[in-house]
C-alpha cells in the first residue's frame, strides 16, 4: 500500500505536537509572568483543538476512497515538511504583543506549506475533486481561520 492524506496529516501532526511541546516549554519557564502563562493556556488550548481537528480529519479518510499519492510527490512533501521542522522558530519575546506576532507567523509559515503541499498534490484539474486536494483545503480553511482570530486578538487586545 502506498501513501495517501493520511500520510500527510500525520506529518501535520508531528508539526503540532513539536510545537505544544515548545509552548509548554515557555508556559513552564515564565510560569512567574501572568501574561506568557494566560496565552500559553490559550495557545494550548488552541493547538489541542487542531489535533482534535486533524484526527477528525483522519477518521474522514475511507483509505479504500483516498486516493495512492505516488512516491516521488510524496518524497518531495516529506523533504518539505522536513525542512520546515528544522527551521528554528524563536519563543523569545518581551511582551504579549511579540508573543502573538510570533505565533501568528508560525501559523501563517505552516498555512503556507500546506497550501504549498496542496500544490503539489495537482497533476491535472481531476485532481482538484479529489480526497485529498480537499482534505488539504480544509486544513488550509482551517488554519486561515485561526490567524484570522489570532490576528483580532491582535488588532483589539494588544494594540501597543
Amino acid at each position: 500500500m502506498g501513501y495517501n492524506v493520511v500520510d500527510i496529516i500525520d506529518k501535520a501532526i508531528g508539526i503540532l505536537r513539536k510545537r505544544i511541546e515548545a509552548y509548554k516549554k515557555v508556559e513552564k519557564e515564565n510560569e512567574d509572568i501572568p501574561y506568557i502563562k494566560i496565552i500559553s493556556k490559550v495557545i494550548l488550548k488552541q493547538a489541542y483543538g487542531t489535533l482534535e481537528h486533524y484526527e477528525k480529519f483522519k477518521s474522514m479518510v475511507d483509505n479504500d476512497e483516498a486516493e495512492e499519492i505516488d512516491f516521488r510527490t510524496y518524497d518531495r512533501i516529506s523533504f518539505l515538511v522536513n525542512q520546515f521542522n528544522q527551521r528554528i522558530y524563536s519563543l523569545e519575546f518581551t511582551s504579549a504583543r511579540e508573543y502573538f506576532v510570533n505565533l501568528i507567523d508560525f501559523q501563517k509559515d505552516v498555512c503556507s506549506l500546506y497550501i504549498d503541499i496542496q500544490g503539489r498534490l495537482v497533476k491535472d484539474e481531476g485532481n482538484m475533486h479529489k480526497v485529498t486536494y480537499e482534505l488539504m483545503g480544509k486544513m488550509i480553511e482551517y488554519k486561515t481561520s485561526q490567524i484570522k482570530a489570532l490576528e483580532e486578538v491582535l488588532k483589539k487586545k494588544l494594540k501597543n
